[in-house]
């Protein structure tokens, strides 16, 4: 029956959404209605990108860089940090998160949720 699926989906969505984690976020990143009303995407910025968009579904602080920090001490604070949170290592943290733009050739502007969602789900499937 459909409703029995719909509800084993959403019972398997909320526990997968219990914690920070790639299936969760990559879920998210693919359904917007899961978003928080006030989120815009935006992929040049880390509070609007899908670092951002952890911060918000698992109500977490992203770490504070000071004032005048260079751009790689900013990037290098970010990726790490979230590397910790989603348990992956810095580099596929910094593949992901920070360098989809020239991986693909385009600019940062152009990289959308649905490219992170698959990047995500390509470093799981590689991982496994």
């Amino acid at each position: 029956m459909i409703t029995k699926e719909l509800s084993r989906e959403v019972k398997d969505l909320a526990r997968i959404m219990d914690t920070p984690n790639l299936v969760g976020l990559s879920y998210a990143l693919r359904h917007p209605e899961t978003w928080p009303e006030d989120f815009v995407w935006d992929y040049n910025n880390c509070k609007k990108c899908a670092m951002g968009l952890a911060t918000e579904l698992w109500k977490m602080n992203q770490p504070v860089v000071e004032k005048g920090e260079s751009e790689g001490k900013l990037r290098s604070v970010k990726v790490t940090w979230i590397a910790k949170k989603m348990a992956i290592p810095f580099r596929e943290a910094r593949r992901i998160f920070w360098e989809m733009g020239p991986a693909k050739g385009v600019p940062q502007a152009d990289i959308n949720p649905d490219d992170i969602a698959d990047a995500i789900d390509v470093y799981l499937k590689e991982s496994a």
